[in-house]
């Protein structure tokens, strides 16, 4: 076994603190821009999937190539940065050009910490490819858990800030009160299946809290971004020269790919030799470094494998049931009738829950198969979108953190077991198959968001809903058709 130099592992601390910092701030933010901006909040969203989406498929290998890592990780959290500082004057000519700005830039960051992470086990395995595998797996898998804590970190950081605030307004003798109970009687007749996402309840201050209060949140997450920018700055810069068996592993995670849950698209040890005897395709789209080659590439995916396109409904059903939660849920269900404080408890709630529930599901996916792990999730869903339907909801706050708990566990399945489900039905199309999940996933949240601004959260439960239904059932077909011949549309050269 090599030992790992100290400054792989220095490299290695550096990248995790600074997709901790960076995520913490970010991803609470976006879970309180429906309470926070309202339909401002949601339309600027939209826009962000959407240049997250044609960003992911254009710009990472042509961009990471001529500039870098280090620059890109720069340029990338510089955007998140400004969209910050666009939330101390929200408006639609301030949130929607920093949102476009942080999609572009988001398209660009996590291939990059793919593409980083890859080369730096390169450099540290020293031509061993055995060594190789091993030290980028186990880099993966602790790069993911703190990925995966950031949300626990963000909504555990705005709690702080806001009972540190209010408990400043208490000695000084403020009147302000952040319960719910005024908040509620007055808009429970509102909120919930047929709130019209408008503006916030309470008239003069956002969502029961006072704008000093706002800007003090605000400046803890820009401080946090700002720390990973110069946590990143200290990174050393790892040059694209790895060996040729690494190559094949590199190209997995540096071209195109825009969330984090691609990651656990692996190979299989069985299928590497396989893999590696074939000039694939993938290799010749790292190698020219062409912007559109990535998209090329995809779209003949789409139009020569009938099991691509019927796996659409999925992907996009988990990017809208990811903008539902953040979106519909947490603003016109949770922040309506209790206010920010407790979006702040749901977030923090469903975040440790989807964190427990992705170590779990290692272990459940040896015991059960994907269809029945995608059941018990769909199942999971449905309780709750049919619970928002028929319930007659109230002051009554419990049963939210029932439903939040159900939604952790419902996505958490969701997400962790897709990547896997897309590497085994496209073991030799790694490259592509992972930009069709991350690109669709980015178009679910655009168009999820987007309808936010026209649709009542009644319309949005059944699309939702008859969504995740689809989405099994096509999940189904294409596990029934996996071998079948007809599964190719044409053959491709």
């Amino acid at each position: 076994m090599v030992k790992m130099p100290k400054r792989f592992r220095r490299n290695k601390m550096l990248l995790y603190f600074t997709f901790l910092l960076n995520q913490s701030a970010f991803t609470t933010l976006e879970g309180l821009q429906s309470s926070l901006n309202r339909r401002k909040g949601t339309n600027a969203l939209a826009v962000l999937y959407v240049c997250m989406f044609l960003s992911a498929l254009l710009l990472p290998s042509f961009v990471i190539s001529k500039f870098g890592c280090k620059k890109c990780f720069l340029g990338s959290l510089s955007t998140y940065g400004l969209y910050i500082i666009a939330n101390f004057h929200p408006s639609s000519y301030t949130l929607i050009p920093a949102a476009a700005l942080v999609g572009v830039g988001s398209g660009i960051y996590w291939p990059t910490a793919y593409a980083y992470v890859t080369r730096m086990s390169s450099h540290a395995s020293r031509n061993d490819f055995a060594e190789f595998k091993r030290i980028n797996k186990n880099t993966f898998a602790t790069f993911f858990t703190f990925v995966y804590c950031s949300m626990v970190v963000g909504s555990s950081v705005t709690i702080v800030m806001l009972f540190t605030v209010s408990s400043i307004n208490v000695a000084f003798g403020s009147t302000s009160n952040h319960t719910a109970a005024n908040v509620t009687e007055r808009m429970n007749k509102t909120c919930g299946l047929f709130d019209e996402n408008k503006s916030p309840p309470n008239n003069g201050t956002v969502m029961n809290i006072s704008n000093l209060t706002l800007y003090i949140i605000l400046s803890g997450f820009f401080l946090l971004n700002a720390t990973s920018m110069v946590l990143s700055s200290c990174l050393d810069d790892y040059s694209e020269n790895i060996t040729s068996a690494a190559k094949l592993e590199a190209a997995q995670f540096s071209s195109g790919l825009s969330d984090e849950e691609n990651n656990h698209v692996a190979l299989d040890d069985n299928s590497l030799p396989v893999m590696q005897e074939q000039n694939t395709e993938e290799d010749e789209i790292s190698k020219k470094k062409n912007p559109f080659g990535l998209l090329r590439e995809t779209l003949k995916l789409l139009s020569s494998d009938l099991i691509a396109i019927l796996l659409l409904p999925h992907t996009i059903y988990i990017g809208m049931g990811q903008a539902f939660l953040r979106g519909t849920y947490f603003g016109n269900w949770i922040s309506c009738h209790f206010g920010i404080y407790y979006v702040s408890y749901m977030m923090l709630v469903f975040s440790t829950t989807s964190l427990l529930t992705s170590y779990a599901s290692a272990k459940l996916l040896a015991l059960f198969n994907h269809r029945v792990l995608f059941g018990i999730s769909v199942f999971l869903q449905l309780i709750v979108l049919i619970t928002l339907l028929l319930w007659q909801t109230s002051n009554i706050a419990w049963p939210f953190f029932l439903l939040t708990i159900a939604l952790g566990v419902s996505r958490s399945l969701l997400r962790t077991q897709t990547p896997t489900l897309f590497a085994t039905f496209f073991p030799h199309k790694q490259n592509q198959a992972a930009s069709l999940q991350s690109s669709s996933e980015a178009l679910g949240k655009s168009i999820s968001f987007g309808l936010m601004s026209f649709l009542l959260p009644i319309s949005l439960v059944v699309v939702v809903l008859v969504m995740s239904l689809l989405a099994y059932l096509m999940v189904n077909v294409c596990t029934l058709i996996r071998d079948k011949p007809f599964r190719k549309i044409r053959c491709t050269k």
